[in-house]
């Protein structure tokens, strides 16, 4: 009776270590919660000669996503954002440091347990060097569209590489789920 009991603790204990270490695989749902994560990236900016870095805090909304049979999810991503050089703004040309807090729905789907892709959609809303240099917020903030697309590359359990290809730019950076 005791050597029944361990073999079938043995094989439960295999059966659940196997099961969850089943490979990510884009044709097989999702099950469970997604991570928090956080995106650390540079780039340029495409408002002009100006270069960008920042950060992204991408927060879980739905699990599985909008394809229920694909392993996808969607994400809530906000952040900040630095600019720093020549921007034309409003028929403005102007040199400086600008700010901007992105709001955008970042919709990911997972091919593999290193690889996946994005697509996001939403707003910027933008602070120019003017407003910065003492100007009026209400006159010098405006606002832009975001729209992209990357992938990013899983390099370590808690870490990957991505890429985003869009507007306002085109970054590259670290991103760390927790």
């Amino acid at each position: 009776m005791t050597r029944r009991l361990a073999l079938t603790a043995l094989l439960t204990f295999v059966s659940v270590r196997a099961s969850a270490q089943e490979p990510t695989r884009i044709d097989v749902p999702h099950e469970g919660s997604r991570a928090v994560s956080v995106d650390l990236h540079v780039g340029a900016l495409y408002y002009g000669p100006a270069l960008t870095a920042g950060f992204r805090v991408n927060v879980p909304l739905v699990s599985n996503g909008f394809i229920p049979n694909l392993n996808n999810a969607i994400f809530l991503s906000v952040g900040a954002d630095l600019y720093w050089g020549r921007y034309v703004d409003a028929g403005q040309d102007e040199r400086g440091v600008g700010f901007g807090i992105p709001l955008a729905f970042h919709w990911e789907f997972f091919f593999t347990d290193a690889l996946s892709a994005f697509g996001e959609f939403g707003l910027n809303i933008y602070f120019p060097p003017s407003w910065i240099d003492g100007g009026d917020l209400v006159d010098d903030a405006g606002g832009w569209v975001i729209a992209a697309v990357g992938g990013r590359w899983k390099f370590a359990p808690h870490a990957a590489l991505t890429v985003r290809a869009g507007t306002p730019y085109t970054t590259v950076g670290l991103t760390i789920s927790f």
